[in-house]
């Protein structure tokens, strides 16, 4: 059968995810969060590395990526100007 489904993260906003080994990097339209996942999936606490982020809610999704070599980028949606 399959695993029930868990909620890990209860966060307003969340709209991006990336996962890097234990590390699961979290978008929201403001901030971008840092969590360690256990071995049963779910999240520590997670911990913010950006604040303050020019509000990207106006102007459409927020994602994260993690590059080959390790670097973490950030989208920035925002209007065209």
């Amino acid at each position: 059968p399959a695993p029930t489904p868990k909620i890990v993260l209860k966060r307003p906003g969340v709209h991006g995810l990336a996962i890097q080994g234990n590390h699961v990097y979290i978008a929201t339209p403001r901030e971008i969060l840092i969590a360690d996942r256990k071995p049963d999936g779910t999240l520590l606490p997670p911990k913010v590395l950006i604040r303050d982020l020019p509000d990207s809610s106006k102007h459409g999704p927020r994602t994260v990526g993690i590059s080959p070599t390790g670097k973490l980028y950030v989208s920035a949606p925002e209007a065209a100007s």
